[in-house]
């Protein structure tokens, strides 16, 4: 009988070792997602921000051109 408890308490230690395992995975699968989080933030971050400075540009543009071709006027373009 005695044996028998033993081999119990065995496997219940082997089974309490392959989940802190499948833990210490679960831990490392969270950091790698966090650190993806991160980085990705900051790459569409800086997309976005090139974006703003690319549109800045284009209605820039598209205001001098308006002015040139005299559709817009210069002082209502200065609002813009």
């Amino acid at each position: 009988m005695d044996g028998k408890f033993r081999q119990i308490d065995e496997r219940f230690r082997q089974i309490d070792e392959k989940f802190e395992q499948i833990d210490r995975r679960f831990e490392q699968v969270d950091r790698r997602l966090e650190s993806l989080e991160t980085s990705l933030k900051a790459y569409m971050h800086e997309k976005f921000n090139s974006l703003k400075k690319d549109m800045r540009s284009v209605n820039e543009f598209m205001i001098d051109s308006l002015s040139y071709e005299g559709v817009l006027r210069r002082e209502a373009s200065e609002l813009l």
